[in-house]
């Protein structure tokens, strides 16, 4: 179980910068420019936690746990 939590911690930790650093940096004019009629006026951050939960699971359970053992 701690295996699980430590995991899951380092996996949300380095997501969380690598999409905060692609999104409001990196990627942010491309995607205004290109998607900017697309895209929504205000975000839905209950759509926003429940996605990331389900990927980060998925990335743990998949990828970083299977690394491990």
């Amino acid at each position: 179980m701690v295996r699980i939590l430590k995991g899951f911690l380092a996996v949300t930790l380095v997501f969380v910068a690598l999409d905060m650093l692609w999104l409001g940096w990196i990627a942010a004019d491309f995607y205004n420019e290109n998607l900017g009629p697309l895209r929504a006026e205000q975000t839905v951050w209950l759509a926003v936690a429940l996605f990331y939960v389900q990927y980060l699971l998925v990335v743990l359970f998949f990828a970083v746990l299977p690394s491990t053992t």
